[in-house]
């Protein structure tokens, strides 16, 4: 009993917690995804700095991409859901340009070869094979199910997420994702 008491308080901290709010600006209240709206951030907060690695096993961290709007999206190979939108997502950052970059942040594989070839299977074989292997910068960010995109603004700060799937490439997406470069 006294374990299910702890788990709901906090379960109820976290949600509490969450600091986001739904849209209210007109690029972000476009944009919606498959299962719920972008939710602006109530206030932009630098992101934490812990890392996350490369296909190459190199450390980095988000603040190593100053200038650039960020879309970081945190996925596991188990995750149909995740998996559908990856191709969307390789079209965005086709799209978008240098001034965008998308990070994909895998949670469950460790051999980043895997990663890759996973990709590359779902036709976004030109995306990061990253990863998040501990959890810690999702756990950071607030990120609870999968697949959660955050975004980081063009001055480093946390603008907003989309938990759960979306067309990336959409003209929606695109206009949220500019009106990010400050």
């Amino acid at each position: 009993m006294r374990r299910h008491t702890i788990m709901f308080w906090l379960v109820l901290a976290g949600l509490i917690s969450t600091p986001f709010i739904s849209p209210d600006s007109s690029a972000e209240s476009l944009f919606q995804g498959h299962s719920q709206a972008y939710q602006a951030a109530l206030t932009r907060l630098p992101p934490p700095d812990i890392n996350f690695l490369d296909a190459q096993n190199q450390a980095h961290t988000l603040a190593d991409y100053p200038g650039q709007v960020l879309v970081i999206n945190f996925w596991a190979s188990w995750c149909p859901s995740c998996l559908h939108e990856m191709a969307s997502l390789q079209r965005l950052q086709d799209a978008a340009g240098a001034r965008v970059k998308v990070i994909t942040l895998n949670q469950n594989l460790t051999d980043s070869t895997q990663i890759q070839q996973l990709l590359h299977r779902v036709q976004a074989g030109q995306l990061p094979a990253s990863r998040d292997p501990d959890g810690r910068l999702g756990y950071a960010l607030g990120q609870k199910l999968l697949p959660t995109t955050f975004f980081i603004d063009s001055n480093g700060l946390i603008a907003g997420q989309l938990i759960g799937a979306a067309e990336w490439d959409s003209p929606e997406a695109l206009a949220l994702i500019h009106s990010l470069h400050l």
